[in-house]
């Protein structure tokens, strides 16, 4: 199965196998061999990385951020308090509280 590696630089390599990939390199990296693999790695990165690599790949159209990103960071800010949800949900109450 073909395995990719990709290191600390974003330079993305096409493996024919795990044991051919870290036969090739004594530099680290991250390996993956499908886009579920490939998710679970960039859960873990900062925002800015998977930006980085897609802009660095030949023939794409350059973005600042990826709306999956932006939904999730609009999800995780609307369930805590202080944030403009939550904020919203309060005044809610009030409202029914005193009408």
């Amino acid at each position: 199965m073909t395995t990719f590696t990709i290191d600390t630089d974003n330079n993305i390599t096409a493996f024919g196998s795990a044991e051919e990939a870290a036969a090739a390199t004594t530099t680290p990296f991250d390996s993956f061999a499908s886009q579920k693999e490939l998710a679970a790695l960039a859960a873990a990165w900062p925002a800015e990385r998977p930006v980085a690599i897609w802009n660095s790949l030949p023939g794409v159209a350059q973005v600042e951020a990826f709306q999956e990103q932006q939904r999730r960071h609009q999800q995780h800010l609307g369930a805590h308090p202080g944030t403009r949800g939550a904020c919203e949900a309060r005044g809610t109450a009030r409202e029914a509280e005193s009408g």
